[in-house]
């Protein structure tokens, strides 16, 4: 065979053995060569048979190591419920465990308590019999009038009322009477309201409340210094003027809500008397519904509603935002 055919075979075999290498070496998207970077093939090119084989591994490789991950964190959630019920049952017994503690101080201290009244009951009915007669000697000392008084403001107290009526405000000044001036009928009005709270701290039935108490003092007070008729028919005022104005808001077949005109009226009544909101749109209602027409009454009742849970403000503003959303453009 002479050298020029050989030469010709020899590059015919390279350039079999170029295609088949590029036919069979696997590339990457920008079409460059995988490269084997560690083990006997370093440097050289990952055919695709290599290539599938690789990340067949890498993918069960995967798989082994995901459900790996799995049972750890099935292992860690089931040991995390465990550690917290084992908690939740220590805290439990725990707090039992001072319950009982407690219980148990309590039975002991009241077995002692019955231990030491039993030793001592003959003792402890003479002792009530003192206090007895110290509390009746109280009575008669205050006088029928004081403790005519003193029942007054409990009785106006547990009704939650916190405003004295005019047979009430006599029944003070008559009891008043031996006082001459401001001060003294004062000082009688801080002793009627002391001796009332302390009254009403040997009841365990009916806890008053302090807004009622303190707003039926300011009244009391007003008895005192002779300002009395002066500010309630100032709130007299205010309440017409609310009344008419929820009236007149009923009767009107056009009106299913109050307009600015008759809530701004119900709401200085309200402000000027200062009392419980609830209870002073049900002293309004008292007054105005045998005058609205049966038909409309209803729709009245939930006006004054609105004002009273404030909900007519709420409606105002929502109104308002709708309006101006329809008029930006």
């Amino acid at each position: 065979m002479s050298p020029t055919v050989r030469k010709v075979l020899e590059d015919k075999e390279k350039e079999h053995k170029e295609e088949l290498r590029q036919a069979t070496t696997a590339v990457d998207e920008d079409g460059r060569p995988y490269i084997w970077t560690s083990g006997s093939k370093k440097d050289q090119d990952v055919t695709w048979e290599e290539l599938a084989k690789f990340r067949e591994k890498e993918k069960k490789k995967a798989e082994i190591q995901a459900k790996a991950d799995k049972e750890a964190a099935l292992a860690k959630a089931k040991a995390d419920k465990e550690t917290a019920i084992a908690k939740v049952k220590a805290d439990a017994k725990a707090e039992l465990d001072a319950e009982m503690a407690e219980k148990n101080k309590l039975y002991s201290n009241i077995k002692s308590l019955n231990e030491k009244l039993s030793k001592s009951e003959e003792s402890n009915k003479i002792l009530l019999g003192i206090l007895k007669g110290v509390r009746d000697f109280m009575f008669e000392t205050c006088g029928q009038k004081f403790s005519e008084v003193v029942q007054m403001i409990l009785d106006q107290w547990k009704a939650g009322i916190k405003h004295f009526a005019k047979e009430m405000k006599d029944l003070f000044l008559q009891a008043m009477s031996d006082e001459k001036t401001i001060e003294g009928r004062k000082s009688y009005v801080n002793d009627a309201f002391w001796y009332a709270k302390l009254l009403v701290k040997t009841v365990t039935d009916w806890k008053g409340d302090n807004a009622t108490i303190n707003s039926l003092q300011d009244d009391a007070e007003r008895i005192a210094d002779g300002t009395w008729e002066s500010y309630h028919q100032q709130r007299n005022l205010f309440f017409e003027a609310a009344a008419n104005a929820l009236v007149e808001m009923g009767n009107c077949p056009s009106q299913r809500h109050l307009n600015q005109k008759q809530a701004d009226a119900i709401e200085a009544f309200i402000k000027q008397d200062g009392g419980d909101r609830d209870l002073l749109c049900s002293e309004i209602w008292d007054k105005v519904s045998p005058k609205v027409n049966y038909y409309w009454r209803d729709g009245t009742f939930d006006a004054l509603e609105e004002l009273r849970t404030r909900e007519l403000y709420d409606r105002k503003a929502a109104t308002s935002i709708s309006y101006s959303s329809r008029h930006m453009y």
